[in-house]
């Protein structure tokens, strides 16, 4: 999986990047032109995919700190330096790469973006196709802990949608535990309207 560089690295690194590229962002930039960087391909970068945090577990070493950049970006809005607008639109089209896609996953309690409804078909659209190639990733994932996990077995922002379009929890469960995704929501026939919005 290609990753830009700005989120590998010690906490204290990404977050000072991602900084930066909220700056530009701030000014004008385009959400590609503030993010335009080079792409490292995980398997040959050592770490894990942090999806949550900042962790002291996992601190004093390289990562892949996905969560940062959007939380960054949030901040924008709750301290009045960007319009919720501008912020939103930024958030949906961090939904047109993969890696954007992955920084959505992990926002889970730093951002709060899918309480709001509009966000959760986008989400999931973006999500599904994307799912596999994250899971291949295989114990790479961590949301807290100094040691890797699969990404079904993690809380994440995808259990947060799901729980609040009415699947319960034991349906969740056999979800997370199958791994597949895509199948899962063919044949979960409940979800088929807020997908195909």
């Amino acid at each position: 999986m290609l990753i830009p560089s700005f989120v590998y690295g010690l906490y204290r690194d990404v977050k000072k990047e991602c900084n930066k590229i909220c700056t530009k962002l701030k000014r004008g930039a385009s959400w590609q032109e503030a993010t335009a960087a080079p792409l490292l391909d995980t398997k040959g970068h050592g770490g894990l995919i942090v999806l949550s945090g900042p962790c002291p577990l996992v601190g004093g070493e390289n990562h892949f700190h996905m969560y940062v950049l959007l939380q960054r970006l949030r901040l924008l809005y709750h301290e009045r330096k960007m319009t919720r607008e501008a912020v939103e639109q930024l958030y949906l089209e961090s939904l047109g790469a993969p890696w954007g896609v992955l920084s959505a996953i992990a926002a889970r309690g730093t951002s709060n973006w899918l309480i709001t409804e509009c966000f959760r078909s986008p989400f999931m659209k973006a999500v599904v196709p994307l799912w596999d190639e994250f899971v291949d990733e295989g114990k790479r994932y961590t949301a807290g802990n100094n040691y890797g996990e699969h990404i079904n077995l993690l809380t994440t922002e995808v259990d947060f949608v799901l729980a609040n379009m009415g699947v319960p929890n034991e349906e969740l469960d056999q979800l997370f535990r199958t791994r597949d995704l895509r199948r899962w929501l063919e044949e979960y026939g409940p979800l088929e309207p807020i997908l195909k919005s």
